[in-house]
């Protein structure tokens, strides 16, 4: 987005509204929302990002660390520095371990309500141990 506005041609495009700056801020206005509609993606709500395998939305902690993983990649992906990188694999890992926790965490739990609640055993069973057959 920054090297759009910056190969606009800012002097020529002002030039003939020099005398009235309500018509110069509209042009630039209109060049800065055609940038952010070009560069910056629309998100609608949680949902519509969100993996069908989440039961329940993830703790801030952990989308803190999925959003600084993310981050980390893209300044390795603009940079490639490797120092960069080594932080990325780190959050990575970190990312995975806090993923694998609460699963773990979730998987006891279920365990743990057997007697009380057999049906949601019986679901969290059939999600996690389902095989596709291939004929």
């Amino acid at each position: 987005m920054r090297n759009q506005l910056k190969s606009i041609r800012w002097k020529e495009l002002m030039s003939p509204h020099t005398d009235n700056i309500e018509e110069m801020w509209n042009v630039f206005k209109c060049e800065l929302q055609v940038s952010i509609n070009t560069f910056i993606p629309t998100i609608r709500n949680f949902n519509s990002v969100k993996k069908e395998s989440w039961t329940r939305p993830l703790n801030p902690q952990v989308r803190t660390k999925i959003s600084k993983k993310h981050r980390l990649w893209t300044r390795y992906m603009e940079t490639r520095d490797i120092k960069i990188f080594s932080k990325y694999k780190c959050a990575r890992n970190a990312v995975c371990r806090e993923i694998r926790k609460i699963n773990r965490e979730q998987q006891q739990e279920v365990a743990a309500q057997f007697k009380e609640n057999p049906k949601n055993f019986g679901n969290s069973l059939q999600i996690n141990v389902t095989t596709d057959l291939e004929l």
